[in-house]
């Protein structure tokens, strides 16, 4: 269980980076290239 609240932990802070990084208008390019980047890791 603490695997998982720490892994929770892990995804909460890398969507508020990315959460940031939208409000600062870099949005497609970065979220795009992270979010493929992240599937192709699990």
């Amino acid at each position: 269980m603490a695997d998982a609240r720490l892994c929770w932990k892990g995804w909460k802070a890398i969507i508020d980076m990315l959460s940031f990084y939208t409000i600062l208008g870099k949005i497609r390019a970065p979220l795009s290239y992270l979010a493929a980047s992240a599937l192709e890791l699990i």
